[in-house]
């Protein structure tokens, strides 16, 4: 009876070293896909530093704008004022009024802003363009690590019911982006703070989507890969000896880039 007690003891602790040894390789499986993202976290960093110098020379830009808009302001008006003089001089019965040298100030600061409109933004992936029917488009082009993913675009109109704000006519940004949040909360509030929030969950998403395509590249013997359309909620196997486990990746918000929680779950019939 002893020896048939050493022999089943022997057997389960077989059995659970067993196990035990397929938790390790799925925690180091798990760690792996950790590194990853330490490196995607440490790249993020670097971007974010790229991202402030690049807020830096735009104040800097936006300040030479301001200069070179007074600039022209003056040449302008000092252009008006001595038309008309020239015109009072020579006896002319057509005179500038005050009226149009305002008029002709505001049309030509009105051309400046529609003009500023169309500048490319090709660093940051953004494109501001003009289209016919005084409508604008935005084009939003993601990358992930130098790789181009994907291109989205969204055109702009005078809201209907207030000629005086714009609104998003048409769009090919996923249903899972809160477009209309967005929307209410920046467009008309600043065009490029409306552009940084919606090409923020474009980037992450591409990103995530990204990863998992790699993830699967980089592992044959994982599979089962389920994940919500907004890739922001993932699950997967992975098999050892025939005892499967399951790995969920849950991010917090469609905004991130890298999973809030990461749980491995043992299947066991």
């Amino acid at each position: 009876a002893k020896g048939n007690m050493a022999s089943e003891r022997d057997e389960l602790l077989l059995t659970h070293s067993g196990k035990l040894q397929q938790l390790q390789e799925t925690i180091e499986t798990a760690e792996q896909f950790s590194a990853i993202h330490a490196k995607e976290a440490e790249q993020l960093e670097q971007l974010e530093e790229l991202r402030k110098q690049l807020n830096r020379l735009r104040e800097k830009r936006d300040g030479l704008k301001q200069q070179l808009t007074v600039q022209r302001d003056k040449h302008v008006s000092d252009v008006v004022l001595k038309e008309k003089k020239a015109r009072e001089q020579d006896g002319s019965k057509v005179k500038i009024t005050d009226s149009q040298m305002q008029k002709k100030i505001w049309d030509d600061k009105k051309k400046r802003r529609i003009d500023d409109l169309q500048v490319t933004h090709r660093l940051t992936g953004r494109t501001i363009f003009r289209l016919p029917q005084g409508l604008y488009g935005i084009r939003f082009d993601t990358y992930f690590e130098n790789e181009f993913c994907d291109t989205f675009y969204a055109v702009l109109a005078p809201s209907p019911t207030d000629a005086s704000k714009i609104c998003v006519f048409k769009h090919s940004i996923p249903y899972f982006v809160p477009l209309k949040r967005i929307e209410t909360r920046f467009l008309n509030r600043s065009i490029k703070l409306f552009s940084d929030c919606v090409h923020e969950y474009l980037r992450a998403y591409t990103a995530r989507r990204t990863m998992i395509a790699r993830l699967k590249q980089s592992d044959p013997e994982i599979t089962g890969f389920v994940s919500s359309d907004a890739c922001d909620y993932i699950i997967f196997h992975k098999e050892y000896r025939g005892h499967p486990f399951e790995i969920r990746l849950i991010y917090e918000t469609p905004r991130d880039t890298l999973p809030l929680r990461c749980a491995v779950f043992l299947e066991d019939d």
